[in-house]
């Protein structure tokens, strides 16, 4: 495969698992993706000495990986130049945060003290035993609780300019897996206003299974609702976390470390959550990035296949999946949601973190062959939404020994599998010189 003059037509353009309200209001964080070392950013920070959510100064996009110096995150170099208002570094894979002094107070973390977390949450400690400042998946939901919450009219200015990402990148159709029963709402004022120029299937997250029965509830009333552009698609939890901050749930541990990841719910929970919304006939999308998150979410679906306790299974991300797993997701209504342009993120340090392991990198060609339903998607905002991304990584990938999908145009995988919602929806992409066209047929 090669960037030439050819023109790819792509119908009903779909980016199978965003963020939408997220990719809106990232707009308005900092933008630290371009700090390069700590002498970066002592010359970027005192720029950034702005409240841009209440009182909180919020940021997003480091990655320590780039850094030339290879500094640590400490809440001590945030105390050096933000002493009064709180502040919230978001990690380029939204899993982790880094935050000052005043936001730990805020979060009611007194000096030296450590919370107890939930499953799934990490603190950072320093070389002191007391917490660094960067706070890890279950222990990044803990912290950001303090952070005030955008109005109605903020969040649904936020899911307009997220819908105008998604436009100018080519996508008609979007699968929001960030999305409750507020985003569905002020979603579907949108579409009275006839401003809804996206397909949109929603799903409701899940982070505590105590509040199940809600949203089973939630998920069936607003399936009555006649909205041509809206779906509810189901529901979404997080089994595990991301591998750049080392929170994917692994077969073995990570290079020179001593865990394997995190999980955020135990197995048991994610079988009554399986069970109970099979029953209602909602569809369940697991995040499942680790090879291990992946194979013990397959083999409970099984657990549950024998027991006559079947329905639909997305698994989202899928970045390292074994050949014993997918010989396993055959016999089950499984559909995988990868992400492409994760490569080009993730393959500066893929194969230190991840040694024997690396092999089950993006397995989008053993899943296709194993007849296992594979969709491409970006995880906006954690990567811009792109389908020159996508072929970038594709190309790159292929290079560096992950082999192609065996079918005539990899890029449409990006395609909605319904040819008939939004049938007239075709983007075409000239490869030359990257232009994208919405055509309304």
């Amino acid at each position: 495969m090669s960037l030439s003059e050819k023109i790819i037509e792509i119908p009903r353009c779909y980016d199978s698992h965003v963020h939408w309200l997220a990719t809106g209001d990232k707009i308005n964080f900092i933008d630290l993706s371009t700090v390069k070392s700590l002498a970066d950013f002592i010359k970027k920070a005192p720029n950034w000495n702005r409240p841009n959510r209440g009182k909180w100064i919020i940021g997003f996009g480091w990655d320590e990986n780039l850094w030339t110096d290879h500094f640590k995150p400490h809440h001590k170099i945030l105390d050096q130049f933000f002493p009064d208002h709180p502040v919230s570094f978001i990690r380029a894979d939204g899993h982790s945060t880094w935050v000052n002094k005043v936001a730990m107070q805020e979060a009611g973390l007194s000096q030296g003290w450590i919370p107890v977390l939930p499953a799934g949450g990490r603190i950072e400690l320093d070389d002191r035993g007391l917490p660094s400042g960067v706070f890890i998946d279950a222990a990044k939901d803990h912290l950001d609780k303090s952070i005030p919450h955008p109005s109605r009219a903020e969040m649904k200015s936020y899911l307009v300019q997220g819908m105008e990402v998604f436009l100018n990148s080519g996508f008609t159709h979007i699968r929001d897996v960030g999305g409750n029963r507020t985003h569905w709402e002020l979603a579907s004022e949108i579409n009275l206003e006839n401003k809804l120029k996206l397909f949109v299937e929603m799903l409701f997250n899940l982070d505590d299974i105590n509040f199940l029965s809600e949203r089973i509830k939630e998920i069936i009333d607003c399936r009555k609702d006649n909205n041509e552009r809206l779906r509810v698609s189901g529901l979404k939890l997080y089994y595990d976390g991301a591998l750049g901050s080392d929170g994917a749930y692994l077969s073995q541990n990570y290079h020179g470390k001593d865990h394997c990841g995190l999980r955020l719910f135990e197995l048991s929970k994610i079988e009554e959550i399986l069970h109970r919304c099979w029953e209602k006939n909602i569809p369940v999308a697991i995040h499942t990035l680790g090879d291990e998150a992946v194979h013990q979410v397959v083999q409970v679906a099984l657990k549950l296949k024998e027991r006559k306790i079947e329905g639909k299974l997305n698994l989202e991300h899928c970045e390292l999946v074994r050949d014993e797993t997918i010989t396993l997701m055959k016999s089950l209504n499984v559909q995988c949601h990868l992400q492409p342009s994760h490569f080009l993120s993730d393959r500066i340090w893929l194969r230190k973190k991840l040694g024997d392991l690396y092999q089950y990198c993006f397995p989008w060609k053993k899943l296709i062959n194993a007849g296992i339903s594979v969709s491409f998607g970006s995880d906006s905002p954690i990567e811009d939404p792109s389908l020159i991304r996508t072929q970038e990584a594709l190309i790159l990938a292929q290079k560096e020994g992950i082999e192609l999908p065996n079918i005539p145009e990899p890029l449409i995988l990006h395609s909605h599998p319904d040819v008939d919602w939004g049938a007239n929806c075709l983007t075409e992409l000239k490869l030359d010189n990257q232009e994208i066209k919405i055509q309304y047929n």
